[in-house]
């Protein structure tokens, strides 16, 4: 029987790392799977049929060649750009948003309205339109809102850290539109009623108006304990076989999900890949903080950590009968020093001890190799996952596998708690 061709194309981040392992889950012989990245991340190189490439028009003629039965685009740069539609008009079956659906994302302005029209529960908030209009909303009613704003800029920017914060004063929220900003005065922003309880990161598979929501997940996004310190791209993730509580599930699938799902049809918008929804519970009724047309990240390497079944299975299933029981997923990036507020170009201090980590899954993400050793690429390095039963256990061995490594200034989050549904 010939084996099924997979083509996966991308950044090369630890999402897509995650998603190599898990098409060749537990040493899938049912798939010939290639992948080409942009990135540096030599962790991934390192692994068979991974290429580096330089452009989309590289990727088709490698396509063009090794003739996938399915090319899988999951990062943001690709899918805004309009990755996906260039492989679809090629003759390719693409797992991966068009440009159009891309826009939930991309614009953060497109998307209020989007949910404001559909009537999907979502934090109040302003559209200022430039930084003066900024600051004076923000002055001039910082005081009418208990718990303040949170920033987010219009256009998608792959820092989160240069796109969105949640400043505690108005002192910090004039600092943080300046530097959002960034000296260009001009440019949309979004002023969001900052809102309290609980966050959970929607994983679903969408055709059409068909959906399957994955296992629930959760971030950490803040760098420092108890979410303090500045906005990161996502530090470490949770993910439970746990049910979501039947009140809950229901809520979110009669308020939130299929409204949008209709509002895609209803905006001629073709939606058959994964939608990434960020809730934030409070008081057991779920309201939505974003749209993403990709998967989280960490989230999705914990959530790659439940799957009981190759992913191209996975998919096939619809999401059904796919993941593992009674288990939780823990994952925490390895960060360099001075991430994310001060980015270095270059490293100079090699790692050490990678190839050593035991009942850890390594997951490259910013790190390149030189001359035979690693080096950091950038803030979020690599990422330690563990899959266990005991969460406590799970949490234990990514802990012992750090302290078996040597990074100068390597730092993670090792303050992680289950995640509890209510």
């Amino acid at each position: 029987m010939q084996r099924r061709k997979i083509l996966l194309y991308g950044s090369g981040n630890g999402r897509e790392h995650a998603t190599l392992r898990a098409l060749k889950f537990d040493h899938n012989t049912d798939v010939d799977v290639r992948c080409l990245v942009h990135g540096t991340n030599a962790l991934m190189l390192r692994e068979p049929g991974v290429y580096s490439i330089k452009s989309r028009n590289d990727a088709l003629s490698f396509a063009e060649e090794f003739q996938p039965d399915n090319v899988l685009i999951l990062s943001p740069t690709e899918l805004i750009a309009g990755d996906a539609d260039f492989f679809s008009q090629n003759g390719y079956n693409v797992f991966g948003a068009s440009q159009k659906a891309s826009l939930i994302e991309h614009s953060k302005v497109f998307s209020k309205k989007f949910m404001m029209k559909y009537h999907i529960p979502t934090p109040d908030y302003y559209a200022a339109q430039n930084l003066v209009d900024a600051e004076t909303y923000l002055i001039e009613n910082w005081s009418l809102r208990k718990k303040g704003y949170v920033l987010k800029k219009d256009i998608f920017s792959m820092n989160a850290y240069d796109r969105t914060d949640t400043p505690d004063t108005l002192e910090e929220a004039i600092t943080s539109v300046r530097r959002l900003y960034n000296g260009a005065e001009s440019g949309q922003m979004i002023l969001e009623e900052r809102i309290s309880g609980y966050e959970l990161s929607l994983h679903i598979l969408v055709d059409g108006s068909r959906y399957y929501v994955m296992p629930a997940v959760q971030d950490y996004k803040k760098l420092f304990p108890n979410d303090l310190g500045p906005m990161t791209h996502g530090v470490a993730a949770v993910a439970t076989s746990a049910p979501y509580p039947i009140d809950l599930y229901s809520k979110i699938c009669k308020q939130i999900i299929e409204p949008t799902l209709e509002g895609f049809i209803a905006e001629k918008i073709e939606y058959k890949s994964l939608l990434y929804i960020g809730l934030m519970i409070e008081n057991g009724e779920p309201r939505v903080l974003e749209y993403n047309v990709r998967s989280g990240n960490p989230e999705w390497l914990s959530l790659m950590g439940l799957l009981d079944v190759p992913f191209m299975d996975m998919l096939d299933n619809f999401g059904e009968h796919s993941w593992k029981q009674n288990v939780f997923s823990l994952t925490s990036f390895g960060l360099a020093a001075g991430y994310p507020e001060t980015p270095r170009p270059y490293y100079t201090e090699a790692i050490s001890g990678l190839d050593l980590i035991e009942n850890v899954d390594l997951i490259g993400e910013s790190i390149l190799s030189r001359d035979g050793l690693y080096y950091p690429s950038g803030g979020r390095v690599f990422a330690l996952r563990s899959t266990d039963a005991s969460f406590d256990g799970a949490q234990q061995k990514i802990s012992t596998a750090f302290n078996s490594l040597r990074m100068n200034g390597v730092y993670y989050r090792n303050d992680l708690k289950p995640l509890i549904l209510q």
